[in-house]
C-alpha cells in the first residue's frame, strides 16, 4: 500500500504538505502564479520524501491541480518555460532519488493539505 501525501499551493505563494510528518509542512515562495505553488507544492514533497527514512517506500501524492497532475504524468504539454523548469526539477528529484510515486488528481474539497492551509491562513516558514 503506497503511503499518502496531499500537496497544494496558493496564490499567495504558500504550499503545504501533509501526510509524511505529524505536522504539515508550510512554505512560503515567491511565485508568478498558483501553478508555480502547485508545482513548488510537488517539489517540497519529493524533496521531503527523499531526506525520510521512508524514502524507499511507494508514496502515493495527492494534488488538487489537474495541470501539476497531467503535465508530471505527460499527459497534457507543458507550454510555459516556467512550468517546464518545475517539471525538470520535479522528474530530477524522482530520478536522482530513485522515487518510487504516483501522482493522482483529487477535488480540493478532498485534500487534506488544501483543507490545512485554509485553516491555518498566516502560517508559513
Amino acid at each position: 500500500m503506497r503511503i499518502p501525501v496531499w500537496i497544494d499551493g496558493d496564490g499567495d505563494g504558500r504550499v503545504c504538505v501533509y501526510g509524511l510528518t505529524r505536522k504539515a509542512h508550510i512554505a512560503k515562495h515567491e511565485v508568478i502564479s498558483g501553478n508555480d505553488a502547485e508545482w513548488i507544492a510537488l517539489r517540497e514533497a519529493l524533496n521531503l520524501i527523499a531526506t525520510t527514512e521512508q524514502k524507499h517506500s511507494e508514496f502515493l501524492i495527492m494534488s488538487d491541480s489537474q495541470l501539476v497532475v497531467n503535465q508530471f504524468n505527460n499527459q497534457w504539454k507543458i507550454n510555459k518555460k516556467h512550468l517546464q523548469k518545475h517539471y525538470t526539477e520535479c522528474w530530477a528529484l524522482v530520478q536522482d532519488n530513485d522515487l518510487d510515486i504516483e501522482l493522482k488528481w483529487i477535488k480540493g474539497t478532498d485534500s487534506k493539505a488544501s483543507k490545512y492551509l485554509k485553516r491555518h491562513p498566516h502560517e508559513a516558514t
